[in-house]
């Protein structure tokens, strides 16, 4: 197995795992309280999470919006295909 092929292979499977993470880790957090749980409670604790959440997609956001916008190829590609 040449490495481009051990690398496509790891890829693939770490985008597996994180769709199964994405899934799972909301059905995971609603379902606490039912299980007795208060963990969400913490007013402080929710806010810590959500500027966090902000954060790293924001940036994650910029900085593929950068990437993609200096090569026109974010919207341009798709918006060619249909014209």
């Amino acid at each position: 197995m040449t490495y481009k092929t051990c690398a496509d292979a790891v890829s693939m499977g770490l985008s597996i795992v994180c769709v199964i993470h994405c899934l799972l880790l909301p059905l995971f957090f609603t379902s606490l309280p039912f299980l007795g749980f208060e963990l969400l409670e913490n007013k402080v604790l929710e806010g810590m999470l959500v500027l966090f959440s902000v954060l790293v997609g924001g940036y994650a956001v910029r900085k593929g919006y950068i990437h993609f916008h200096l090569k026109r190829q974010f919207l341009g590609s798709s918006w060619q295909e249909w014209q």
